[in-house]
């Protein structure tokens, strides 16, 4: 059997080795480098795709929310568009048959009154045709009132200028002044409403001057004025008395 004794190492080759070592352990430092910068560009990525996600939430918030109102606002359109066609129709009708219960209430006083013609002629008593137009006008009055009609008073009431209007005065001695002594037309009020005032006539208390021996009389104390020998007098202040 063959003895082969070991080769003794070089010094400078195990220096070699040696010397090579730290260049491989800062080969192996380096990627530690660069996966920390990775790392940073990774994290502001998902910073900035966070971000993004957040805005995208953002804007879907407000489109869906701009939906919804604008969807309310044609709801409302339309809503709006209806009652005003409705509203106009209500006008209308109202326009046309608003007055039915009043012709309702009037329409037996014109039965009455057709059968009234019916039964008189020319030949009728006038006693029975006046209380047959009496009748007639009262049960006018009844439907007239019955939806609120009603007749002013006018006759033997003081002078009231919001329900009566005035259209001669005369003066009378047995009348209080500022008296309604006739009543040339009626008036009349709808509930609360003055519709027509009453067309009337005023008295007025006599003046002093129609009455010369009551005391206190007037006279005439122009002492320019002569009565003259026909009975008529001059009144100097005009140029042919001068």
């Amino acid at each position: 059997m063959d003895f082969h004794p070991a080769k003794p190492t070089h010094p400078e080759a195990h220096s070699e080795a040696s010397t090579t070592m730290p260049p491989q352990d800062a080969t192996m430092a380096e990627p530690s480098a660069e996966t920390t910068v990775d790392s940073a560009d990774v994290a502001a990525a998902a910073d900035g795709a966070s971000l993004e996600a957040v805005n995208n939430s953002e804007t879907t918030d407000w489109e869906q929310k701009y939906r919804e109102l604008y969807e309310q606002y044609l709801r409302l359109a339309a809503d709006f568009d209806n009652f005003r066609k409705r509203r106009l129709q209500e006008m209308e009708h109202a326009r046309k048959y608003g007055g039915e219960n009043t012709i309702l209430e009037l329409l037996p006083f014109l039965d009455n009154l057709e059968r009234a013609r019916a039964s008189l002629s020319e030949g009728s008593d006038a006693k029975v045709l006046y209380q047959s137009f009496g009748l007639v006008q009262q049960q006018l009055m009844d439907a007239l009132s019955s939806i609120g009609l009603q007749r002013v008073s006018a006759k033997g009431q003081p002078f009231n200028p919001t329900e009566h209007e005035a259209i001669a005065q005369f003066e009378s001695a047995d009348w209080p002044d500022q008296t309604v002594m006739e009543e040339q037309q009626g008036g009349y009020r709808l509930h609360d409403r003055l519709i027509r005032p009453a067309r009337v006539v005023v008295s007025v208390a006599p003046t002093s001057a129609a009455n010369p021996a009551e005391p206190g009389a007037a006279t005439d104390e122009n002492p320019f004025r002569q009565a003259t020998s026909g009975g008529s007098s001059v009144d100097t202040s005009s140029p042919a008395g001068r």
